[in-house]
């Protein structure tokens, strides 16, 4: 009995051995093999961004086993050299020895495709096209090596400035590199089309295949056709329209015209017969609303279609149907893509089936199927144009941009991707604009997905908190598994779909103070787990990680309690008195850490956010304008208990009442708060004192001729509390009995100051032209006495919307400096009509400054006190762009 067993084993074991013998690993790096990468001899004519593969493949064998497989010519040794020098060879693209292997297969997958085939000791890897040849190495070291980019790659030409491993790779390490003897792979992807712009193109193998967007203004440009052929273009209201060259795009071409589809068809022709290798040519409609009302394109359509969009929508995809049929006629294999958009997405069901070569895109997003109706209509819209259309694509909106709060919502998206939309969609293309440290895995998925929709995402995102977050992996699974809860839970009506909450502060409802804390506390939970795992030389650690996320989070966290404090603030600003309720709120709001560095801290990431300025930011979502009423309300409360408009005041009792005033009344208030107060009342009065003799106006301030200063400080960011201009400004002001003089000294950068406008300005009040140079703007706000801005520029230019303004500017070393005067009898300044009602002044200044970059000269807005987005009409509100505040210090007369 032994003896059998001895025998039977001895028989596995010869026969294993020559399993093994007849099917070895091919091996790609490992110590003590001799690999090469075989290349052909001349490179293929160059395509962006592929220009290979090969030298992807050794760079990663490198990191992963330290070795360095050289890359060869395949003429550059004979074969009797390659068999003596080298154990494997591994031969990469289009060349003799790889089409000879490969040839016949390649002709027969999708054009995305690749095969990588073992033959003895040879490996051939080869994509259909280029790009193909440049995703196969990608595949090959995930499968075999068990790689993963998780994201944004270091530039792979810069390595001296990204390193060679990014955050979001994973480049494990190994001895060894092989692969079956016997492989025999062969991938094409799961949809046709897969196209996110900002995304990694390689790793993700992302392109571009599917031509859709606007298209037919460069088939039948304007500038060629408009004068020989205004046939082409639109009857409207009985004429052709021409499009003006700044709106060129701006019409729907006369597709009843043989002639323009006869220009579209040969156009289509000509680019499949120039670009082989393209398999779709876009004819979509322009961006206009523009269509043809001539009688032949009126008659396209059935009588029994009576609405005026959907006859439109017919006609036009009839237009579409004649093109195809005769494209198809020379290139049946290929597509013709356009939009299923606007006008044209109203197309009824059941009058008209597009012909197959026709890839209709349809605009939808995911992101909002937590809504039902939202669904309803989804799903409606959807299953309609599978009917319509034997082939068809989706445009998502994956944003990224415009949101400043995590969107994820991987239960809708990545499951309708799985799905197919439900209706077999081969076509995927997204707006990205990507927020990686908000969104985290939510790209990555959904590029991996599309390349092969089969995969348990489930799955997937489980490795993928495995190989990013090590031993917190768990937490920062809870994590972002939270983060897709609110958003899918969110329940705030919105009469948007598309493009809901973009840009819209009311997002930050979505993710509030309280949601935002408890996420928090799992980034706090997982850096103190990470904190305990020894870092891989090399490699990126798991806290750097965490910190990317945490990081960037901590600016949403911020927002939304300074949004929510902001909120409440609002709701008290309508009562008489600011209210006691209102102190705590503004200690909190003070508490708060500095938003200016928070953002700095969140752009030192690489890619953490899509890039957004930081006055771009505070605009969309940080107005604070609840908090700056409450500020605004208290300064007036204060200000107003203090003056008698029928006495003068000096400086000093001005002060010394404010102070006395805020410590008896205000005795529960922090100290901090007090001296941010204190600080704040100084903007809600300007002193004005009384001179004997004028100062004379020549732009040079002198203390004898205008004594102490009103006011120095930086000027307020529009809309902003904590944001101060980067430069001081010194105000004066004083008068005479017949003109209030003011006079302003401006720290600026002395390399960029200047103005285009010159000589007396009588450009509109919105949105001025001095709003782009250096200005000082005066606003007079008096009840009843209507708006009266006046506006001077480093050039003496004035503005003056009642021609009262003496002004003479001059520069300085460090600025520019500028005197203005204005008569008193025709101003709401005097002390006639202060007595009666208080006078505010609305001062601005515009200032010119080179931009992050240092590329550009930009120029921004900023008051002398804080104002509020309390919108109103021109004379009612605080408007930036128009340069105009009814908000500012009051005006009050100072003893002689």
């Amino acid at each position: 009995m032994v003896k059998k067993i001895f025998a039977f084993a001895l028989l596995f074991l010869i026969f294993s051995k020559g399993l093994k013998a007849e099917n070895p690993s091919f091996v790609l790096a490992a110590p003590g093999v001799k690999s090469a990468i075989v290349i052909p001899d001349q490179d293929p004519k160059y395509r962006f961004p592929f220009w290979g593969g090969h030298s992807i493949l050794q760079r990663y064998l490198k990191l992963i086993t330290g070795l360095e497989v050289p890359i060869i010519r395949a003429g550059t040794l004979k074969d009797k050299d390659l068999n003596s020098l080298y154990d494997f060879r591994i031969w990469m693209g289009h060349q003799p020895s790889v089409e000879e292997v490969l040839g016949a297969d390649l002709k027969k997958i999708d054009d995305d495709g690749f095969i990588i085939r073992a033959i003895g000791r040879d490996l051939y890897i080869c994509g259909k096209f280029i790009w193909g040849t440049h995703f196969a190495p990608y595949e090959l070291l995930e499968r075999f090596a068990g790689c993963r980019w998780y994201g944004p790659e270091p530039r792979f030409w810069m390595p001296k400035e990204d390193g060679m491993i990014g955050l979001f790779d994973y480049i494990p390490r190994m001895k060894e590199v092989s692969v079956p003897g016997d492989l025999n792979l062969v991938v094409e992807p799961s949809y046709r089309m897969r196209w996110m712009r900002h995304l990694p193109r390689h790793s993700f193998r992302m392109r571009q295949r599917d031509k859709y967007s606007h298209a037919l203004v460069s088939i039948i440009p304007p500038e060629k056709y408009a004068a020989t052929h205004p046939e082409y273009f639109p009857e409207i209201n009985g004429q052709r329209f021409i499009p003006p060259a700044f709106r060129r795009h701006d019409f729907q071409p006369c597709i009843s015209n043989p002639e323009v589809v006869k220009l579209v068809v040969e156009t289509a022709i000509e680019h499949f017969q120039n670009n082989p290798e393209e398999g779709t040519f876009s004819i979509g409609m322009n961006d206009s609303n523009r269509y043809c009302e001539c009688a032949r394109c009126q008659a396209m359509a059935p009588a029994s279609l009576t609405d005026r969009s959907q006859r439109i929508a017919y006609s036009f995809f009839s237009f579409y149907n004649r093109i195809a049929e005769e494209v198809a006629k020379v290139y049946p294999e290929k597509r013709l893509g356009c939009l299923a958009y606007a006008t044209l997405s109203l197309l009824p069901e059941g009058v008209l089936k597009l012909h197959p070569m026709i890839v209709p895109y349809l605009t939808r997003d995911s992101a909002q199927l937590f809504d039902s109706s939202e669904v309803a209509e989804f799903h409606d819209l959807v299953k309609k144009w599978s009917r319509l259309a034997s082939r068809m694509g989706i445009y998502e909106y994956v944003y990224g941009r415009g949101f400043i709060i995590p969107r994820i919502y991987h239960r809708y998206l990545i499951e309708n991707i799985k799905k197919r939309y439900g209706v077999g969609c081969d076509g995927f293309v997204a707006e990205d604009y990507p927020n990686w440290g908000l969104d985290g895995p939510k790209y990555w998925l959904i590029a991996t997905m599309l390349w092969n929709n089969k995969q348990d995402y489930q799955a997937l995102l489980e490795e993928y908190y495995r190989h990013m977050f090590g031993p917190a992996s768990e937490v920062m699974k809870q994590y972002f598994s939270y983060l897709e809860e609110v958003w899918c839970t969110q329940t705030i009506p919105s009469t948007r779909s598309n493009y809901r909450w973009l840009n819209d502060a009311r997002q930050l409802e979505i993710f509030s103070p309280e949601k935002c804390d408890y996420a928090w506390s799992l980034l706090e939970k997982a850096e103190k787990i990470a904190a305990k795992a020894p870092p891989e030389p090399d490699r990126p650690s798991v806290s750097e990680r965490i910190n990317f996320f945490k990081t960037t989070f901590s600016l949403t966290r911020l927002l939304s309690h300074r949004y929510s404090l902001s909120q409440k603030m609002d709701n008290l600003s309508d009562q008489q008195n600011v209210p006691e309720t209102a102190f705590p709120l503004l200690e909190k709001w003070f508490a708060l850490d500095s938003l200016r560095k928070t953002y700095d801290r969140v752009m030192a990431l690489k890619n953490a956010l899509y890039p957004m300025e930081y006055s771009e930011m505070r605009s969309y979502f940080d107005r604070s304008g609840g908090t700056i009423k409450i500020i605004h309300q208290l300064i007036e409360q204060l200000v107003s208990q203090v003056i008698d408009p029928t006495k003068p005041v000096s400086s000093e009792e001005m002060e010394n009442r404010i102070n006395s005033l805020l410590t008896e009344k205000y005795k529960t208030i922090s100290p901090e708060l007090l001296k941010q107060l204190k600080t704040l009342v100084r903007t809600g009065y300007l002193l004005v004192r009384q001179v004997q003799k004028p100062p004379v106006l020549d732009g040079v301030i002198t203390p004898e001729e205008w004594g102490e200063p009103a006011y120095r400080g930086a000027f307020f960011e529009s809309f902003s509390l904590d944001d101060g201009s980067p430069f001081v400004t010194t105000v004066w002001a004083v008068e005479d009995g017949k003109k209030l003089f003011l006079s302003f000294d401006c720290q600026a950068e002395t390399a960029v100051l200047g103005g285009q406008v010159t000589g007396i300005n009588t450009d509109s009040g919105a949105y001025p032209k001095m709003l782009q140079d250096d200005t000082i703007s005066v606003n007079f706000h008096h009840p009843g006495h209507g708006s009266h801005v006046a506006r001077v520029n480093i050039n003496n230019a004035i503005q003056d919307s009642r021609n009262v303004t003496e002004a003479s500017v001059n520069r300085t070393e460090k600025g520019w400096q500028v005197e203005m005067a204005f008569d008193l009898s025709k101003t709401a300044a005097s002390k006639q009509a202060v007595r009666k009602s208080p006078t505010w002044l609305g001062i601005a200044r515009v200032y010119r400054i080179r931009s992050a970059d240092g590329k550009n000269v930009e120029a921004k807005v900023s008051t002398l006190a804080p104002i509020a987005d309390i919108g109103g009409n021109i004379g009612g509100g605080n408007h930036p762009g128009c340069l105009y505040f009814i908000w500012g210090p009051r005006i009050v007369y100072q003893q002689p």
